[in-house]
């Protein structure tokens, strides 16, 4: 499935992983889909959120019949469609994340990809992954502008302090590349890179900044 791009050890990482998304929508979309395509074969999907026709633009599993219907599942069911191989293995978690199931449900997850949209659960996820020591691969979106990282160490609380969720609803070709930078962050850590990295992206002016040390 990857064509050579990532190495041999890196293909059977990727495809040994279990790789926990929190978020199904817009950045879970493009990031579910990109790592089944690349060979991914082991994945959690975990959403408590359904489709609504605002999610049309811009969440690549939304559609017509989809309206309604779990993320998570939905998701499921539409993924195989997609995807040349078939084989992937997909769990469906149709839940909201918060303090008291974080940790369980994430379980023994190799890595997690922040997908959401909440700055608390971001947080959660946060301390949740930096608890069991394993990496997190955050993505947010603002509009034109995000950021991407891989994260080992406490991150994200400084990134978002004093900030509040607003609600705004998001362009498509921003989540696409947002949701591209965590993919080839974690194709590098898969071939060894394991440095923290945040990088924030400003599509409108071209701006990509690494951001801290």
């Amino acid at each position: 499935m990857t064509s050579g791009v990532l190495s041999e050890n890196a293909t059977e990482k990727l495809k040994n992983a279990k790789i926990f998304i929190a978020g199904c929508g817009g950045l879970g979309g493009f990031v579910i889909d990109g790592l089944a395509r690349t060979g991914a074969n082991n994945l959690t999907l975990c959403d408590g959120d359904t489709f609504d026709e605002s999610n049309l633009n811009r969440q690549i599993f939304c559609d017509r019949s989809g309206i309604g219907r779990g993320k998570a599942a939905y998701t499921a069911e539409k993924l195989p469609e997609r995807e040349r191989y078939i084989d992937i293995r997909v769990t469906v978690l149709d839940a909201r994340l918060n303090e008291d199931n974080a940790e369980r449900l994430i379980g023994d997850a190799d890595i997690v990809f922040d997908c959401v949209d909440n700055i608390r659960t971001k947080l959660l996820l946060e301390s949740v992954c930096l608890d069991k020591g394993i990496p997190l691969i955050h993505g947010g979106v603002e509009r034109w502008s995000g950021q991407a990282g891989i994260i080992f160490k406490p991150t994200l609380k400084k990134l978002y302090a004093g900030r509040a969720n607003e609600g705004r609803k998001n362009i498509y070709f921003t989540v696409a590349n947002i949701a591209s930078l965590q993919l080839a962050l974690y194709a590098a850590y898969l071939e060894g890179d394991t440095a923290d990295k945040l990088l924030a992206v400003d599509l409108r002016t071209g701006d990509v900044v690494r951001l801290g040390s």
